[in-house]
């Protein structure tokens, strides 16, 4: 149904760019911890070491003071000693140990690795590199996710036995050390290829997640990896045809209570501007595609990088990263609410004009009451220079 307009509280808890923050949070939204503080990443500046021209990247904390507002600290500066410029946010494990990847290694700048940040009783974070990644085995790592044994499986764009990316297995063998594993090389072609979303799992520890190429379709996959010890088997549930069913799905996808896996595609639908999908299993262990949006540019919105956040009333929630309803449109935050009759009715929060923010590139996180919190990759007090912002939206 046609997109409309809605009044919400829209805040900016934190614009990035000041005198040692990061800036250019890319395709990274924010994750909570158990206390409620919110973590991700930025793709440049921090005061670390660096040749790079803008800095290596940052991980910043984000706490919620008692009036509203909220004090972001930069826990973690990459530099020339660990990994750099890191694409999407962190993940937790049972410990409460912080996990993050970056696209170059900090001194060669080429393949990437993962780093581990363990709190310490003084409040401060002990970074240790756990694996540097080579022109044998991957390079730049994107998404990263730990599962409830703390073993972690890394998204891996590029390289692999058939250089068209993989999902690497760091595993735990003891809380003191990890040992790598290719999980699942990708071969390309009808295979699927370019793995750049954070993974999900499943109750019974399977991976679920997208590629942004290959497949029947030459237009990405969704696969699903299932453990058969010691090797992973992988199945695709859809290939995108590049048409009405869109066309690749960039940045991963979610769950809803009933078991349904939701995504977006950065283009293909009806308008070509891009879709929302949902993938139904079914009895005979297939799963049925069908999109429950097509975006039609302008100030309906265009080019959803990010995945969704769906809620317990079954409500979708996600970005586009460019357009919406002003003059002045730098992407927009929708909500879709499903009519009952098939139907989905698509609800505009929020429209970015560039002081608030522009160009949400990543996925949106929902707290236990309802509320929205994400990022834009420019934007904010310091414009399109040095920008970016952290914001929350409340219903």
């Amino acid at each position: 149904m046609t997109a409309t307009s809605t009044a919400q509280s829209f805040q900016v808890l934190h614009s990035f760019g000041g005198p040692g923050d990061g800036f250019n949070p890319e395709w990274a939204g924010v994750n909570f911890d158990t206390r409620g503080n919110l973590y991700g990443t930025t793709f440049d500046g921090g005061t670390g070491p660096c040749d790079l021209t803008f800095g290596c990247g940052t991980v910043y904390e984000m706490m919620p003071n008692s009036n509203g507002t909220w004090t972001e600290t930069v826990i973690h500066n990459f530099g020339l000693s660990d990994v750099a410029s890191p694409l999407l946010g962190v993940a937790f494990d049972h410990h409460g140990n912080l996990y993050s990847t970056g696209e170059s290694n900090g001194q060669t700048y080429t393949f990437g690795g993962v780093v581990e940040l363990e709190p310490s009783c003084n409040g401060s974070w002990n970074e240790r590199v756990l694996y540097d990644f080579d022109d044998a085995d991957g390079a730049d790592p994107a998404g990263i996710v730990a599962d409830n044994f703390g073993n972690l499986f890394v998204s891996v764009t590029n390289g692999g036995i058939f250089n068209a990316g993989l999902i690497f297995g760091l595993i735990a063998v003891s809380f003191d050390g990890h040992y790598p594993s290719d999980t699942y090389s990708f071969h390309g072609g009808l295979d699927g290829s370019g793995v750049y979303g954070a993974l999900i799992l499943d109750r019974a520890g399977n991976l679920y997640g997208t590629t942004a190429g290959g497949g029947y379709g030459k237009a990405g996959t969704v696969f699903k990896l299932t453990r058969s010890s010691p090797q992973w088997d992988k199945t695709i549930l859809h290939t995108f045809q590049g048409s009405d069913d869109g066309a690749y799905p960039w940045l991963g996808l979610a769950f809803d209570g009933a078991g349904n896996l939701y995504g977006t595609t950065l283009y293909g639908g009806s308008a070509n501007f891009g879709t929302v999908y949902r993938l139904t299993p079914t009895p005979d262990g297939n799963w049925n595609e069908n999109v429950i949006y097509a975006f039609q540019g302008g100030t309906d919105g265009q080019w959803p990088y990010g995945s969704v956040a769906v809620d317990g009333a079954g409500n979708v929630y996600g970005t586009t990263s460019f357009g919406g309803l002003g003059s002045s449109a730098y992407g927009t935050v929708f909500r879709l609410t499903p009519s009952g009759d098939g139907q989905w009715t698509k609800t505009i929060l929020h429209t970015f004009s560039g002081p608030d923010g522009a160009f949400p590139d990543a996925g949106l996180t929902l707290d236990s009451e309802g509320n929205l919190y994400g990022t834009t990759n420019e934007g904010g007090a310091y414009q399109f220079q040095n920008g970016g912002v952290v914001f929350e939206i409340t219903p």
